[in-house]
């Protein structure tokens, strides 16, 4: 069974289905009544994994990059305290580039590692991290917390998707502009609509997430409807193409 691509759920009948998005009934309404600033969830979802990796993963990795700099500057052990004494301009200059390979080494682990659970997060992968332990040091007390929330993700998927402005009221295009994206949604759908499946005389473009919700005009947020189903999207008004 296909899954909603925001909340990654495989439970829920999706509301609408396409190559482009794949999105449940309640999805659309969350998102519909909740606006963030997209760019600020972003960056804190990206803040939040990096501050996990560097403390639950690096750690465990330092002693490994340590040696492997040294191998593949060709230094073959840590100098005694008596080679240090002789030979310290030369010992100073080897750790110093020991230095900065290893910092390279770590840098690079932990954009891999970052990617790796961020993915992990907004495809609802079962191997993700759950929770991120914490100690208060004033209180000494100790507890866990969600990583990252569920209506986090929620938002970081309908970002990455591009169906959402945020708490940016969204414009609507020139007549140009959107008579292009008219024909390239309809082309996509093969002219057909996306809930009945008919390919019907009127054919109508519709916004998943309504622009006065701060839904975007990218063509994930866009979907080609029939008369009958585009004005069951919107009860009590006129719909249009």
């Amino acid at each position: 069974m296909q899954k909603c691509e925001i909340c990654n759920s495989a439970k829920r009948k999706l509301r609408f289905n396409t190559d482009r998005l794949k999105i449940c009934p309640w999805c659309i309404n969350f998102l519909s009544n909740t606006h963030v600033d997209q760019n600020i969830i972003l960056k804190e979802f990206d803040e939040k994994v990096e501050e996990h990796v560097k403390s639950k993963y690096l750690p465990s990795q330092m002693a490994y990059f340590k040696d492997k700099a040294r191998r593949d500057l060709g230094i073959k052990k840590t100098p005694t305290f008596f080679e240090s004494l002789i030979n310290h301009k030369r010992i100073n200059e080897q750790e110093i580039k020991i230095g900065s390979l290893v910092e390279k080494m770590s840098t690079d682990f932990v954009k891999e590692k970052q990617e790796e659970l961020k993915h992990l997060f907004l495809t609802g992968d079962d191997n993700r991290p759950k929770e991120i332990s914490y100690i208060n040091y004033d209180t000494g007390a100790t507890g866990s917390s969600e990583l990252v929330s569920r209506n986090r993700v929620k938002y970081i998927n309908a970002a990455s998707k591009g169906i959402i402005t945020g708490k940016n009221a969204t414009m609507r295009p020139s007549e140009q502009d959107w008579m292009e994206l008219r024909k390239e949604v309809l082309d996509l759908d093969r002219y057909r609509c996306n809930i009945c499946g008919k390919v019907p005389e009127e054919k109508h473009i519709h916004h998943i997430i309504p622009i006065s919700s701060h839904g975007s005009n990218h063509i994930n947020n866009l979907v080609t409807l029939c008369y009958k189903c585009h004005n069951n999207q919107h009860k009590g008004f006129t719909v249009t193409r």
